[in-house]
């Protein structure tokens, strides 16, 4: 099913756009904090704070066998410095980073992207009910 779904999130007019780029009417429910999967509860908090924040996620998993990611991952949009202010946010909130990363996808040979891509430390059990 996320493969199916990534597939429609595939940029197909502009090989050079990243493809999971953030429709505006997304970004405003996301806002509202309306989402068209469910958040995984793993990483629930992370993507709410990140967007009341500012920052434009797009795709998210709170990892592990059976999820898209083996860790918890949030993936977003921005230029060179939202990573960095992202990054700002993520620790100033407390979560456990593990690596903040600019990324591109190569698709049927065609790069794309980038976009930002940080990683935290799974969370304890407790902290995901929090």
């Amino acid at each position: 099913m996320l493969q199916e779904w990534n597939a429609r999130r595939i940029c197909p007019e502009c090989p050079c756009r990243t493809p999971f780029k953030a429709d505006p009417e997304n970004l405003a429910r996301a806002k509202e904090l309306t989402f068209d999967l469910p958040l995984d509860p793993g990483v629930r908090r992370i993507v709410e704070t990140l967007l009341e924040c500012g920052v434009e996620t797009f795709e998210s998993c709170e990892g592990g066998p059976g999820h898209a990611f083996p860790e918890p991952t949030v993936r977003f949009e921005g230029d060179l410095s939202e990573g960095l202010r992202a990054l700002a946010v993520a620790l100033s909130y407390g979560f456990n980073v593990r690596n903040l990363r600019r990324t591109w996808a190569v698709r049927d040979g065609m790069l794309h992207g980038p976009w930002w891509e940080m990683t935290f430390s799974p969370p304890r059990p407790t902290e995901v009910t929090k």
